[in-house]
């Protein structure tokens, strides 16, 4: 035999083997008919046998109260489960309140789906569950041929995401490529998100954390505005740790422009953990200068959160102040004070520490 035709003979073997393991990826489910001539699916959730009305127009894989307690009595759920109140858009396009959970394995056609946003509320119809794009967005694609669903899972990075071993680093592994091409769907970047927050990787978490509050409904979960804002302070505590003070100062100083529009508690906290951190950079800098505007502005911010009072106002109020980073703050301002001969202002600043205790 020629080598051409044994080249052939391995280009078509080849072509096969590919096209077989491409195929060995299509799961195939049957439709159910129903007498309404909708069609239904069988599925396992949580290892319990439920049956969904297939409906690619509604946006959630939801359950109807009835089927929760379905689940509850089989031990597959429980009520503490249940999360944040959520709005789902059902396939002709009235809203539906509900509460949301997640599936921790949902079996469709042989193939395991981990970790399933779903939310438990009222069903219109006659069906007790809806399987909608929260499944149908874990598929590469998905079609109906001959009343038979068809579907392929997503890559394999996806299912090593959503296997409930799946440890940060591997997380952040498979969905870097995707996440730098703008790729991921909402419940992926959150993913993504928690994955590098948990390997100490901060600042990018925080810009993932940014990203899906920008564009979901995640933009009022308070549990998620959090781990953004934090994310911020543990990037800024990083780099003065590693003694990157120049850094530290523009990071700081971008991270306190923005934080200045975000109203909350936290949001203040957090920027003022931003100005402790500019004013420990400008001291190692030896930027007196800036560090007694962002020093005493710190030192203001603290007082007047718990005493309602500037830091002027020691001059003619005594407070009882144990906060340490308080301390070290003024401490540091009088010792730059003193060092610049300038003793009317250390005595000043020692007037301070008197009156606030220290």
């Amino acid at each position: 035999m020629s080598f051409f035709a044994l080249y052939r003979r391995f280009v078509i073997v080849f072509l096969m083997m590919l096209s077989a393991t491409i195929m060995a990826e299509v799961r195939t489910v049957r439709l159910i008919d129903s007498s309404t001539g909708c069609k239904y699916v069988d599925t396992y959730v949580n290892g319990v046998a439920m049956r969904f009305l297939f409906d690619t127009g509604c946006s959630d894989v939801m359950l109807t109260p009835m089927a929760w307690n379905k689940l509850k009595k089989a031990g597959a759920v429980t009520d503490a489960d249940l999360s944040d109140t959520r709005t789902s858009v059902i396939a002709d396009g009235r809203q539906q309140e509900g509460y949301t959970f997640v599936i921790r394995k949902l079996m469709l056609g042989g193939y395991v789906f981990y970790n399933v946003p779903a939310s438990v509320g009222k069903v219109v119809g006659d069906a007790d569950c809806l399987l909608g794009q929260s499944l149908l967005n874990l598929m590469e694609y998905y079609t109906v041929r001959n009343n038979t669903f068809l579907f392929e899972p997503k890559s394999i990075s996806f299912a090593i995401v959503n296997a409930p071993d799946a440890t940060p680093e591997q997380i952040v592994t498979a969905l870097e490529e995707q996440y730098r091409k703008n790729e991921l769907d909402q419940y992926y970047l959150l993913k993504y998100a928690e994955a590098l927050r948990q390997l100490e990787k901060y600042d990018e978490a925080a810009e993932s954390y940014e990203q899906l509050l920008d564009s979901s409904r995640y933009a009022q979960h308070q549990t998620y505005i959090e781990a953004w804002l934090y994310a911020q302070l543990a990037h800024a505590n990083a780099l003065v740790e590693q003694e990157r003070y120049s850094e530290a100062i523009e990071y700081c100083r971008q991270r306190i422009t923005k934080l200045a529009t975000v109203q909350s508690d936290n949001a203040k906290n957090v920027s003022n953990g931003m100005l402790y951190n500019v004013f420990i950079s400008c001291i190692y800098l030896h930027q007196t200068g800036q560090a007694v505007i962002y020093g005493t502005q710190y030192v203001d911010n603290k007082l007047m959160a718990s005493h309602g009072i500037k830091c002027a106002d020691l001059e003619r109020y005594r407070i009882d102040c144990e906060d340490e980073m308080v301390e070290n703050v003024l401490r540091n301002l009088k010792i730059m004070y003193s060092n610049n001969r300038n003793y009317k202002r250390s005595e000043y600043y020692g007037m301070l520490l008197r009156n606030a205790g220290f």
